[in-house]
């Protein structure tokens, strides 16, 4: 947090100031991406908040994997030191309206903060600090393909005893307050999705499991473990947006 102070007359003036990365695992989305870029600046600026977006896309024909995404996104933001706050972000999923939301309330929390979406899983877009991210080894690398792997992060923070904080929290499909178009899911989507994606999520969080193997394997699956391959760097001309094209490997 950074104040700076103005002496007028007698008054005192503090200008809240904090800094926030933003992550937005995308592919094949970029009007969408322009779309969010536009709306989020000026929304983010109202609270006093200086972003660096992080997009990452994935540029290979594999299934899309937005936990890895969102892995390689967190470990370059790191190397750039701009900031400990963090936001993650769905690129098709905002707030119509400024106020609705404290991004802000972040810088110090020590929860998961979670203001819309399903309260069984992280999806959408959270907030984070980065030891509270780093505590869970960030998201699974094995979900490739639509869903769960926000499931997977709930239950990982769970497993390490970090609450996840819906105080002022609005459901999914509650309100038109949020811009979020694929609210009614695609029950083709769906179906392929208990093919791919499920089973590995009943693999890893089989009931029959201690917690010590499970924590073995949190531990080895995550950032730890996250491999890819940066094919071009693009630093964005308004100097507060950087795209990575990455490989999954």
């Amino acid at each position: 947090m950074v104040f700076s102070i103005y002496k007028y007359n007698i008054s005192i003036i503090f200008i809240y100031s904090m800094n926030l990365i933003v992550i937005i695992p995308i592919r094949n989305r970029d009007k969408e991406l322009e779309y969010y870029l536009t709306h989020m600046r000026p929304l983010l600026k109202s609270q006093g908040i200086v972003p660096k977006f992080i997009v990452i896309i994935q540029d290979n024909e594999l299934p899309f994997n937005k936990g890895i995404l969102c892995n390689i996104g967190f470990l370059e933001a790191e190397k750039t030191k701009y900031s400990k706050n963090y936001l993650f972000n769905d690129v098709d999923v905002l707030p119509n309206d400024k106020n609705l939301f404290d991004y802000t309330r972040v810088e110090k929390s020590n929860s998961l903060i979670n203001p819309y979406g399903y309260t069984h899983c992280l999806g959408c877009f959270f907030m984070t600090r980065r030891k509270l991210f780093h505590k869970v080894n960030g998201f699974s690398n094995k979900y490739f393909g639509w869903g769960y792997e926000d499931a997977d992060l709930e239950r990982r923070a769970k497993l390490y005893k970090i609450s996840v904080d819906r105080e002022h929290f609005i459901g999914r499909r509650q309100t038109s307050r949020i811009f979020d178009p694929h609210t009614n899911d695609d029950p083709r989507r769906v179906i392929k999705s208990l093919t791919t994606t499920k089973p590995i999520f009943g693999r890893i969080w089989s009931t029959n499991k201690t917690r010590r193997e499970l924590k073995n394997i949190v531990k080895n699956d995550g950032l730890s473990s996250c491999k890819y391959k940066i094919i071009t760097i693009i630093n964005r001309p308004e100097n507060d947006v950087v795209i990575y094209k990455v490989t999954l490997q």
